[in-house]
């Protein structure tokens, strides 16, 4: 390309509006979006890239994903190591494009179909690698919605224990001859292994911590949250639905095991008759609010239970609510019905 040439255009087409008058200048703003298209082109070949975004972000959809312009604007991204936004720039093209019902040019769908480079992945790779170094409430976030859309680090937790007990759900034909809790922390164990390593977190299986129920041993926690610098993180109890007795027990458990935390979840297993699962959900909370709580775990029978499920999505066959307790410590309480 001969810039000289260019510039002398560039100078010329300067001169030309500097010799209009304002009447003249107000009618050229029915050709802004041209103009500003022009000026991409200019921008990017002289590598102008401040005015460059300037024009770019004066541009409508309809010529930000032209077919002309996409080539030049997202190679100016590649140019300035903007691997990331080089990447977001031609997707959002081609899902514009593909609502438009345009029909792709073949120098562009080459494009899309080697957008993730070489050097885009190894950004990718050294973003993953530095998660689990992460603070726990800052991966809430950061995380995609399409994969958690909670910010708080207690209800992002929640999100991902209810995932993993829809699969339960979706397979309770699988698991309908399972009567001992354990099997059903089994399956959920396992299915929780496999959302949670992405962010570097880990999850353990009866950890012996704290102290039991007898304070003589060291008690057995179902399953246990750690951060990637193996920092415990939350702590989930679960049971089948019993009696108030065995709710008691149950629940008084999570500040024995670990009383350093601020985030509980209790997990209940209801294997009853269906048509009984709104009225033992009733008494469930009934039972937990007559608890006798010692003085570091008292519950707030004033704010009670609060219900979360308008939160969630696809949890018809759930319960879910939330309690607070002293120091700031808060309980989430899930009620899965497995029965049809």
């Amino acid at each position: 390309m001969d810039l000289n040439l260019l510039n002398q255009t560039r100078q010329n087409w300067e001169n030309f509006l500097n010799t209009l008058v304002d009447d003249q200048k107000k009618a050229l703003g029915s050709l802004s979006q041209q103009i500003a298209a022009n000026d991409i082109h200019y921008y990017a070949a002289v590598s102008d890239y401040a005015k460059f975004d300037q024009a770019f972000n004066k541009l409508s959809d309809n010529y930000r994903y032209d077919e002309e312009l996409i080539p030049t604007i997202y190679q100016v991204y590649l140019d300035r190591d903007l691997n990331e936004l080089a990447f977001e720039y031609l997707m959002s093209s081609q899902t514009y494009l593909e609502k438009a019902g345009v029909t792709i040019a073949a120098n562009i769908k080459l494009l899309y179909d080697y957008a993730e480079d070489v050097n885009l992945l190894k950004k990718y790779k050294i973003t993953l690698d530095r998660i689990r170094n992460i603070l726990p409430a800052n991966i809430a976030k950061i995380t995609p919605e399409i994969i958690n859309d909670k910010r708080d680090l207690n209800k992002f937790i929640l999100f991902e224990l209810i995932q993993a007990l829809l699969i339960l759900d979706d397979k309770r034909a699988a698991i309908k001859q399972i009567t001992h809790e354990n099997r059903f922390n089994d399956f959920l164990q396992a299915i929780l292994k496999l959302r949670l390593p992405i962010w570097g977190w880990s999850i353990h299986d009866q950890p012996r911590i704290g102290s039991s129920a007898t304070g003589k041993d060291a008690g057995s926690a179902d399953i246990l949250f750690q951060s990637g610098g193996g920092r415990n993180i939350a702590l989930v109890e679960a049971l089948i639905l019993r009696d108030k007795a065995y709710t008691e027990e149950h629940i008084l458990r999570c500040p024995k095991y670990i009383a350093t935390i601020n985030r509980y979840y209790i997990v209940v297993y209801h294997l009853e008759p269906s048509i009984n699962f709104d009225s033992n959900w009733q008494n469930y909370q009934v039972d937990v609010l007559a608890i006798s709580y010692p003085s570091d775990f008292q519950i707030e029978t004033t704010v009670g239970f609060k219900d979360l499920n308008s939160e969630f999505a696809d949890v018809r066959n759930f319960k879910i609510a939330m309690t607070l307790h002293s120091n700031g410590v808060e309980v989430y309480h899930v009620m899965i019905n497995l029965r049809d």
